[in-house]
């Protein structure tokens, strides 16, 4: 059974597996929304042969782009959104994305804007952070009222996610591809999960660590941690929320 299959058999439970904050994602509600998602993905007009980039913190959303390119039949190549200016533009000439899926957060979307301003064919497509975050989280968050939330610049194409379940494609052969930052192809390989074991991804969903644990997790029976900032103080407030019984780094 190849890794895609094993994520289509288990997408009816309803057991939680994505934490964030105070919410928790089903597989069942992700991989409707990638479902939901995919088809608009594979309907826009992007070079079949070029992959999709992925420039997004760990976030539920960023399982469900995953997800979504997968079921759309795109290889996808995410990209750690900290590395320097530098070395996002190497990645971006060595991988040549098609598109880059970004945020709409002012500090991740620039980023991105950044590396597809500078390709000129690449355009963006926009998830909202909003969609992170419970009801009284969206009304508290200083940046969602204020200067957080990104600018649409002019002259360049983006495709607000939202919109592309709005879209209908042909029929495409769903594959599991993913390119790592160098270039290379990912061998998926899920990691042993035990059923009920909590783990935190202590490492962005680029690295081939935190993509076994996301199908080892997924088909395992396991659950994921997800914290957007990466950096020991906020790994350490996580920890503190929640009981692990792993983390992957």
């Amino acid at each position: 059974m190849s890794s895609l299959a094993a994520l289509a058999a288990e997408a009816e439970s309803r057991e939680p597996f994505v934490r964030f904050l105070e919410r928790q994602w089903s597989r069942q509600a992700l991989w409707q929304a990638a479902s939901a998602a995919a088809p608009g993905l594979a309907a826009l007009d992007l070079p079949d042969e070029r992959p999709l980039g992925m420039l997004l913190p760990n976030l539920p959303s960023t399982v469900t782009a995953l997800l979504a390119c997968w079921l759309a039949g795109r290889p996808v190549a995410p990209v750690d959104g900290r590395r320097s200016m530098g070395a996002l533009h190497d990645w971006s000439r060595r991988l040549q994305p098609a598109a880059i899926i970004t945020l709409d957060l002012a500090s991740v979307f620039e980023r991105a804007r950044a590396l597809a301003a500078a390709r000129g064919d690449c355009p963006l497509i926009v998830l909202p952070m909003s969609a992170e975050l419970s009801l009284f989280k969206r009304i508290i968050t200083p940046w969602l009222r204020g200067g957080g939330a990104a600018k649409r610049p002019d002259g360049m194409e983006i495709h607000r996610w939202p919109d592309l379940a709005k879209r209908s494609s042909a029929p495409t052969e769903a594959r599991l591809e993913v390119r790592l930052e160098d270039g290379s192809h990912w061998t998926p390989a899920a990691r042993d999960w035990q059923p009920g074991q909590v783990g935190l991804l202590a490492c962005p969903l680029s690295q081939p660590a935190a993509l076994e644990a996301l199908l080892g997790a997924w088909c395992g029976g396991g659950s994921l941690v997800l914290s957007p900032r990466l950096d020991t103080k906020a790994l350490i407030k996580v920890r503190k929320a929640v009981r692990l019984d792993l983390e992957v780094a």
